[in-house]
């Protein structure tokens, strides 16, 4: 489940288009920066360029570490999107005895996608072009699930935590001044931003997304107004599970935190804080494979904030589908210095709740023994 503020709820991943140019035109101009020396040209009016035959002759000839370095996904990820996006009608041609020009095939539209997302070189005119996979893609995991994902969080690394389903945490996106409100964006951090508040199990898969919030906002007002904090209660099995978050959120049954280390904390408060943490920290590299693979979300030039957020809530699926299909490349790891008021205490807001302390005494002590 995903919310994207202040769009809709749903996946548009973008294109880029030049209807005076041609598809091949829009495709290569993603790529031509990195590829001069090994294209050719034909020069246009205006002394724009075009590539010719880029998606039919050139793509089909790069070899599986080319292809993954240009679109940050394998081949075989690629055709995974293609074929699920093909099940879609608004993803077929345009039939030619309707008359008109013929829609540009799935394939390159998907290239077009991943490879803009994947790098920072230009700003192109994107539209949409589909939507439904949110829901498909970003889930919560159903009740046959959780059990399963709570025994991969606790047999992650060598401290125990138990009945953890996911980590949550909230990252800063960079984006331009926005132009209305610009001091709203402008976070702690002395940057302007939205946030992207993040779930993922431990797998880095994001279950739960919300994007488009100002980065001045705290983290956990961002937590207040999306859809995990109405229903997280409900999606733990009212207590059995819980989220594991940093001190920026308030503690309640469904959501630990760590204690506030004021310097007198316990010998078995210490071993919590240590535990609770080594299992959050798949939430951070669930953020660094995201900004890793699609660099665009480095600094998302964009304009209007519908289509900011979508760009993020695209990337967010990609990213899944990605894991999905066991499609890892280690060197897009990196380490995501964009988090979200890490070190802020959530008790300002008064919303520790008493359920949620009596739960972290009873974890604190069980680790203890």
């Amino acid at each position: 489940m995903a919310t994207v503020v202040p769009a809709a709820a749903v996946l548009a991943v973008y294109l880029a288009k030049d209807c005076d140019s041609g598809e091949d035109e829009a495709l290569s101009a993603v790529v031509k920066c990195s590829m001069v020396s090994m294209l050719v040209f034909k020069r246009l009016r205006h002394d724009r360029f075009k590539v010719l035959d880029f998606y039919e002759e050139t793509i089909p000839e790069y070899l599986p570490d080319t292809f993954k370095r240009f679109f940050r996904v394998s081949r075989e990820t690629c055709e995974f999107l293609c074929q699920t996006l093909g099940q879609f009608n608004r993803m077929h041609l345009r039939n030619p005895s309707t008359g008109g020009k013929l829609e540009m095939p799935i394939e390159k539209q998907v290239l077009m996608t991943l490879k803009y997302l994947a790098s920072q070189e230009t700003t192109l005119q994107i539209s949409h072009l589909f939507e439904n996979l949110m829901d498909r893609f970003i889930v919560w995991p159903d009740s046959n699930e959780l059990a399963a994902i709570a025994n991969n969080f606790d047999n992650m690394g060598t401290r125990h935590f138990p009945n953890v389903v996911g980590a949550i945490d909230g990252s800063h996106i960079p984006i331009e001044p926005h132009v209305e409100n610009p001091q709203a964006y402008f976070n702690r951090k002395k940057f302007h931003s939205v946030i992207l508040q993040g779930v993922c199990k431990d797998d880095t898969q994001f279950t739960n997304i919300n994007v488009g919030w100002p980065g001045r906002v705290h983290d956990a007002k961002v937590l207040r107004h999306s859809e995990i904090w109405e229903r997280g209660d409900a999606k733990c099995q009212v207590g059995r599970f819980h989220l594991l978050g940093d001190g920026a959120y308030p503690l309640r049954r469904w959501l630990l935190t760590p204690y506030r280390d004021n310097g007198n904390l316990t010998r078995a408060q210490v071993n919590y804080n240590k535990s609770l943490s080594s299992k959050r920290q798949v939430i951070e590299r669930a953020f660094g494979l995201l900004k890793g693979r699609f660099r665009r979300l480095k600094y998302v030039n964009l304009k209007d904030l519908g289509r900011i957020c979508r760009t993020i809530a695209a990337s967010c699926i990609l990213h899944n589908i990605a894991v999905l299909n066991n499609d890892e490349l280690e060197d897009m790891l990196e380490g995501d210095d964009d988090v979200a008021d890490d070190n802020l205490v959530a008790n300002l807001f008064d919303e520790n709740d008493r359920e949620g302390s009596l739960k972290r005494i009873r974890l604190t002590n069980q680790l203890n023994l």
